[in-house]
């Protein structure tokens, strides 16, 4: 992940934190360690003498309690500000814990994982002194170098990094786990390593979901649990990956914040644009999304990487798993095996409203996703290094300078000119998107020669034989926002060949 997103990440990070704030939260009760900030479904908390109690918003846990879940879910609170959401068929024990209001080094926080998945903002424990903060699992330990973290026990202990960093230790070794990485220890005397498979979070059972859903429908005032926004119907502390979501077994959920009518540029092997789209978001993260021309595509990605945007544009990758379309016959078939890739990159954005019919307009990039092979291992991450935009409004081109790395190869592309050639060689802006159901502006280049054609060079070389494939739109009222992915190949047939693509997507704002 590049420096820019390490720093996208740390403000969303940011931004949840600070919305806590403004959500009512329930009260740590006396002689209690944490509160239950949020539950759903089968959840029981047992003390050390073995007795058990189900669990309800606002009740306290103590110290020694487990923390079972069957078919449900639970949120807590800890008194040092600290936030841990405990998944379906979790048992979670609070071995120990002490905090005095203050960080003063008698701060600890001892938790064991038996088996399950959980997901961890730490509060102020581990942050002054990060060896007061531990999860230990019969196979190793998880210790805090950070503050945001995922972790699952079963056949094997997995864990992740959202911010910060941990350390995973066994009697085979360390392992320091980065941020957007996964370590994994599958048993205590096996050295930890980094894996692309993200830790499996248990999805709460479709039949309780369904039982309250019916029972308790929402409306204006009110909230679905599955959806795990606060009692209050604010956000969740902790982004969730959902049931049969991000992290779970079964694909992206198409649930979530609806955006109709947007605009969709997507690149895996190769890359397209879609108006008209129903985009699905998921604390600002595209979870899903659907087009309306016949077909479809955002199904069964488990897990999301270098996610970015603001309300008007967002980008994400989508990485480990298949795609699917929807055909015709409403039915979800499949992508050809040679889809079936291991990133998938896309950038949504609001439609483009009251464009303007004169002048030119420069875009800084946002943001955007880590370039990576459309063949290859996950871990194959490259950097963008920079993008910039120039729209002629009165011409209806765009140009286009952009530079990105993968691997051992450094990647340009522009339009014919440049920037400064825009007017004349720019790509060109549609009046329509491609299923000319609606007056989005979009713009297509490729490789190849002829006028609004791209430029490509590698490693500061001009490549005549190299492909390339932009897809981009303008976004948002007044155009504020720009949004494309692109595709990059040594040789056109290496597109579809071992060789593979570089594929990447990347968002824009107005200057």
């Amino acid at each position: 992940m590049t420096s820019l997103l390490r720093i996208a990440a740390a403000a969303v990070l940011a931004v949840s934190v600070a919305s806590a704030s403004a959500i009512a939260q329930v009260a740590v009760p006396a002689g209690s360690v944490a509160a239950v900030d949020f539950t759903e479904g089968q959840a029981v908390a047992r003390s050390p003498s073995g007795q058990e109690r189900p669990l309800a918003k606002g009740d306290g846990i103590a110290r020694g309690d487990s923390v079972i879940t069957g078919a449900g879910r639970v949120q807590l609170r800890f008194l040092d500000e600290g936030y841990l959401s405990i998944y379906a068929n979790t048992e979670f024990l609070i071995e120990d814990y002490f905090y005095a209001g203050q960080a003063d080094g008698t701060e600890s926080a001892a938790f064991r994982l038996v088996h399950g998945g959980i997901r961890a903002l730490t509060g102020a424990i581990g942050k002054a002194n990060r060896d007061n903060y531990s999860v230990t699992t019969n196979i190793g330990t998880i210790g805090i170098r950070g503050t945001g973290y995922t972790a699952s026990m079963g056949d094997g202990m997995s864990a992740s990094v959202s911010e910060g960093a941990i350390a995973l230790t066994n009697r085979a070794g360390e392992l320091l786990v980065r941020p957007g990485q996964t370590g994994f220890m599958s048993s205590a005397d096996a050295p930890p390593v980094l894996v692309s498979q993200r830790p499996y979070l248990p999805p709460t059972p479709p039949a309780t979901r369904r039982a309250q859903d019916d029972t308790n429908p929402p409306g204006v005032t009110r909230f679905r649990p599955a959806d795990q926004r606060t009692p209050d119907g604010g956000l969740p502390i902790i982004p969730h990956e959902g049931d049969d979501g991000h992290g779970g077994p079964g694909g992206h959920t198409f649930e979530g914040e609806t955006r109709e009518g947007w605009n969709v540029s997507y690149g895996v092997q190769t890359n397209d644009v879609r108006d008209s789209s129903l985009v699905y978001l998921d604390d600002g993260v595209v979870n899903s999304w659907q087009w309306d021309a016949g077909g479809g595509m955002g199904r069964g990605y488990k897990d999301v990487a270098d996610q970015g945007g603001d309300s008007v544009i967002a980008w994400s990758r989508w990485t480990e798993g298949r795609m699917e379309y929807l055909s015709g016959d409403d039915g979800w078939h499949e992508y050809p095996e040679s889809y079936d890739t291991i990133h998938a990159h896309l950038v949504a954005g609001a439609p483009a409203t009251e464009v303007p019919v004169s002048g030119s307009a420069d875009y800084a990039m946002m943001g955007g996703t880590g370039p990576t092979l459309s063949v290859g291992s996950a871990d194959a991450v490259g950097t963008l290094n920079s993008a910039t935009l120039r729209v002629d409004f009165a011409s209806q081109r765009v140009g286009l300078e952009m530079s990105t790395s993968q691997g051992a190869t450094d990647w340009g592309v522009q339009t014919l000119g440049g920037l400064a050639g825009t007017a004349h060689h720019g790509m060109r802006l549609t009046s329509q998107g491609d299923s000319g159901l609606t007056p989005n502006h979009y713009f297509y280049g490729n490789s190849g020669g002829g006028d609004g054609s791209l430029v490509i060079s590698r490693n500061g070389a001009d490549c005549g034989d190299c492909y390339g494939a932009v897809r981009g739109f303008l976004a948002g009222e007044g155009a504020s926002h720009a949004g494309l992915t692109y595709v990059l190949g040594n040789t056109n047939a290496a597109i579809y060949g071992s060789e593979g693509a570089v594929v990447g997507a990347v968002g824009f704002q107005r200057r």
